[in-house]
């Protein structure tokens, strides 16, 4: 695929995930559009709560998911036991039948970023939650990255590139193509808060950069 392609191909992926949430697995059916780019700033914590028994295992996969991650995006993260006072919350419950979200829709797992109005509109975030099912531990695994893409401030899903974020990729993990992505939304020129234009015109100027080194 030639650099041009694929940069365009990214910057599209780069609207799709930031700033339309559709909830079709074709992703043509856009439920809402995010008017503003929100993202962390600084150190996240996370805690971790389940409703049964515990698995120190997928415990650990998370810790590392959650680093791995976060240091991508140029951050730090460290795990506290205090779930009201953690910025993401993992919830482990059972759910075999799957999570109602949106009124009427099914999904095996979700993220949740609760806030008001406001604090969209700033930009920045500080309390997101991930839920994922304890009795379906392998489709927690597969859901994890997915997930904690959703609450780094990738609000929707992109079918136009090999993605942990597409519905049709079978990806479990951050592709290269999510690298690019996650280290555009973090990058210092664009600003907790930017709206879809200005976002857009540096986003490109990013990809263009992130390929060309790659």
């Amino acid at each position: 695929m030639a650099a041009v392609e694929v940069q365009q191909r990214l910057l599209q992926g780069f609207d799709d995930v930031v700033f339309n949430v559709a909830p079709d697995w074709a992703g043509s059916l856009v439920r809402q559009h995010n008017r503003n780019l929100v993202r962390w700033e600084g150190e996240v914590t996370f805690s971790i709560e389940w409703d049964g028994q515990t698995d120190p295992d997928f415990e650990n996969d998370i810790e590392v998911a959650m680093r791995k991650i976060t240091e991508i995006a140029g951050l730090s993260s460290r795990r506290i036991q205090d779930t009201e006072k953690s910025n993401v919350a993992f919830h482990m419950r059972p759910g075999k039948n799957g999570y109602v979200v949106n009124g009427a829709e099914r999904a095996s797992c979700y993220a949740h970023i609760p806030g008001s109005k406001q604090d969209r509109d700033k930009g920045i975030l500080k309390r997101t939650e991930i839920h994922m099912p304890s009795d379906l531990m392998q489709t927690s695994h597969d859901c994890l990255e997915h997930e904690i893409l959703h609450i780094m401030g990738f609000r929707g899903h992109s079918q136009g590139i090999r993605s942990v974020l597409s519905t049709f990729s079978g990806e479990t993990e951050l592709t290269k193509w999510d690298i690019i992505l996650l280290k555009t939304v973090y990058d210092s020129r664009l600003k907790p808060g930017i709206k879809h234009d200005e976002a857009m015109a540096q986003a490109k100027i990013v990809i263009s950069e992130l390929v060309a080194a790659n």
